[in-house]
Order: C-alpha cells, then sequence, then structure tokens
C-alpha cells in the first residue's frame, strides 16, 4: 500500500475513533452493518418468507432485541442519574469547587507571566506548553555553558522533552475554542517521564549552576500544571460525553422500541412483495428493522471507542510511571 492508501487509512480510523461526531459514526456503522446483511444475502441467500411462515425465529431476535433495547437504556439513563444528583451539592461545596479552578487558573497565569490564562481547555493547555518550550530554550542557554557529564545529561533531556511537546502543540494549535476533543485525543503526551527526569536532574543541581537548576525546576512545575489540568478536563469530558450518550439513546431507544413492537405484532401479516437488485424486498424491510433495533447498541458503540481511546491516550499514574 503506498503512502496516499495508508494516510487515507489513518484519516478514516482517526476519524471513526476520534474526530468524527459520535451521530454520524453511528450512521455509519448502521450502513455498515446494513450492507454486511446484504453482502451476506448475496452469498448465501436467505428466504426470508419461508422464516417467517415456518419458524419462529424472527420473534425470537426481536424481542430478545426488544429488551436489550429496554435494558439498555434503562441502565444508562439510571447512571446518569446519578452523575447528575453528585453535582447536586451545596453551595458551600459548589463556592469551594469553582474557587479552586480559578485559583489555579490565576497560578498559572503567574507562572506563564500572563495577566489571565486562557479558558478554553486547547488554549490553556497550549499556553503551558509554550511556557515549558521556553525554559527548554532557557535551559539549554544556560547549559551551553557546562561541560562534560552534566552538559550531556541536560542536553539530553531538552531534547527529549521537546520532542515529546512537537505531536501534543500541532493537535492543540488547530483545536476549536472550547473543545478538549482534540487536546485528549492528540497523540498520547505522558509527562510523568520528563517531569521524573527533571526532578532527578534537579535533585542533582548541585554540580549545577543555580540558574540551570532554576530553569529545571521551572520546566518541571510547568509540566506538573500541564498533567493536572489534562486529568482535570478529561474528567468534565467524560461527563460532557455521557451526557451525550443518555440523550442520543432515548433518541434512537423510543424509534427502535416502537419499531421492533410493530413488527412483531404485524410480522404474521406482512406482505411485501417483489425484489430490489435481486434482494427480495421483504428481506429489505425486516433487515432495516433489524438495523433500528441494533441503533442504541450502535450509538453505545460509537461513543465507548471514544472514550475508550482518551482513555488510552492520556492515561496517567500521578508521580509513577506506567510502561505499555
Amino acid at each position: 500500500m503506498d503512502d496516499s492508501g495508508r494516510n487515507a487509512g489513518r484519516r478514516f480510523l482517526n476519524w471513526l475513533f476520534i474526530s468524527g461526531h459520535r451521530r454520524a459514526v453511528t450512521v455509519a456503522l448502521a450502513v455498515t452493518v446494513y450492507l454486511a446483511m446484504l453482502g451476506l444475502t448475496l452469498v448465501e441467500p436467505v428466504d426470508a418468507r419461508r422464516i417467517l411462515t415456518e419458524q419462529n425465529t424472527v420473534q425470537m431476535l426481536l424481542n430478545t432485541l426488544l429488551s436489550g433495547v429496554i435494558l439498555l437504556v434503562s441502565i444508562v439513563v439510571s447512571i446518569n442519574s446519578l452523575v447528575v444528583s453528585q453535582e447536586l451539592a451545596p453551595i458551600g461545596s459548589q463556592h469551594e469547587r469553582v474557587v479552586e479552578s480559578w485559583d489555579f487558573r490565576e497560578e498559572a497565569a503567574q507562572f506563564v507571566d500572563g495577566a489571565v490564562s486562557p479558558a478554553d481547555p486547547s488554549g490553556f493547555l497550549l499556553t503551558i506548553m509554550e511556557a515549558v518550550r521556553s525554559e527548554l530554550d532557557e535551559l539549554e542557554e544556560r547549559a551551553s555553558d557546562l561541560d562534560g557529564e552534566p552538559k550531556i545529561a541536560v542536553t539530553e533531556y531538552v531534547e527529549t522533552t521537546r520532542d515529546g511537546l512537537s505531536g501534543t502543540e500541532s493537535v492543540l494549535q488547530t483545536a476549536e475554542f472550547g473543545s478538549f476533543d482534540e487536546a485528549l485525543f492528540g497523540p498520547a503526551y505522558d509527562p510523568s517521564p520528563y517531569i521524573d527526569d527533571g526532578r532527578a536532574l534537579y535533585s542533582d543541581s548541585s554540580d549545577l549552576p543555580e540558574s540551570v537548576g532554576q530553569s529545571l525546576n521551572d520546566i518541571v512545575t510547568a509540566l506538573q500544571y500541564f498533567a493536572t489540568a489534562r486529568e482535570y478536563f478529561k474528567t468534565v469530558y467524560y461527563k460532557r460525553e455521557f451526557s451525550y450518550l443518555s440523550r442520543d439513546l432515548l433518541y434512537t431507544g423510543l424509534p427502535a422500541i416502537l419499531l421492533i413492537s410493530y413488527v412483531l405484532l404485524a410480522v404474521d401479516g406482512i406482505r411485501i412483495a417483489g425484489s430490489t437488485l435481486g434482494v427480495d424486498n421483504l428481506f429489505l424491510f425486516l433487515t432495516f428493522a433489524y438495523v433500528v433495533a441494533l441503533t442504541p447498541f450502535l450509538v453505545l458503540t460509537s461513543y465507548t471507542l471514544r472514550a475508550a481511546i482518551v482513555s488510552e491516550n492520556t492515561i496517567t499514574a500521578g508521580a509513577f510511571i506506567i510502561e505499555e
């Protein structure tokens, strides 16, 4: 496969798992399931009319799907109610939470020498990244006067940390205002190793000039701000995604229940004649009903895929380092 084909494949996977609107991904999955069913019937034809008259396979399948849809919607809505109940805190707790978030922003603003740090997630993280890069440049300049092993160690730390910043910065710069998605879904950037390495160098800074030690301390502090903010944004993101999931499950669950119920009631009297492109129209209708019944599960799949990728790309152990 040439580079253009691989790039197209990566773009498609990125859209499927990350950037694509979850409703669009759900529709794409539904169309895929529908076409897959049609493809299978072309390989091994299914006599839909005989199945309806001689077997209860369709009824059993739809009954199972009906029970599953009702159970799925009920569980997710119940969990969503529990999540919402956690937000119903006393005014003192709400005030404390808001003040803590503002205090964090003000501390970050003072660190990056700004009046106010950006309010949008991508802008905030990008500001921290720019501060880290500025400190790395300053550290590199200060380390130019060093000799021997200390200079090698500091230079390697600067290069590895700078390389780690590049992928994340490119994603943050293209993120839309107020969006966490791109900031969280970009190339996995776990600052824990760089924080740990920086602290190790800082602890050995007795052999280094004071200015170098101060630069190392500033870099570690900035990376800690980044890690803290990203974890907070991820928490907010999960809450938002779960509310979207609950809403879309309700939107798709009711039509699915209605259509499944209708087909179950009318299955013995369905009279759909003719065929389209060699496929029995009755089979086309039953396949459509099947896909509609699966839609809530496809909604759950689309959201779960992205949540899993976010969790994988932003997994952190704080002060500890977890190897893959």
